[in-house]
């Protein structure tokens, strides 16, 4: 640093807040649209988000769940005030409780093909998304 420079500090922010309407699940403001293709494309909303860098993923339940626990967390942070200012927080919160409840708690009826999925794979689904916005 150059001698007698004065530099302002600088302030990072590093908690990711997720623009709500960016997890919309509804395909052309209609019904929800959350389907898993071949175990490496989840069809979520208006959007298809590739996974097939993710080698981890089992199953196509796996996926399934992961649209839902997405979906899930859309509805919990449309509120007036959002549950979570820390995505990742957030969605450890929400898989934390959803492994207290069972995985059937999540879609509009019982599917009994959902497996669970684990953290690292619930946040790289959601940075994928290419309509992902963070504020």
């Amino acid at each position: 640093m150059p001698e007698g420079a004065n530099f302002p500090s600088l302030k990072v922010d590093n908690k990711r807040r997720v623009e709500p309407k960016s997890l919309n699940p509804r395909y052309r403001n209609k019904s929800e649209r959350i389907q898993a293709l071949d175990k490496r494309l989840l069809r979520y909303g208006a959007t298809e988000i590739d996974l097939s860098r993710i080698e981890q993923l089992a199953d196509n339940g796996q996926l399934t769940a992961i649209g839902y626990l997405i979906s899930h967390y859309y509805r919990e942070s449309m509120g007036s005030a959002p549950n979570h200012a820390d995505l990742v927080d957030g969605l450890q919160k929400l898989l934390n409780r959803t492994e207290k409840r069972g995985l059937d708690a999540l879609p509009p009826y019982i599917m009994g093909t959902l497996a669970m999925p684990r953290n690292f794979e619930l946040v790289a689904t959601v940075n994928r998304m290419r309509t992902l916005s963070l504020i």
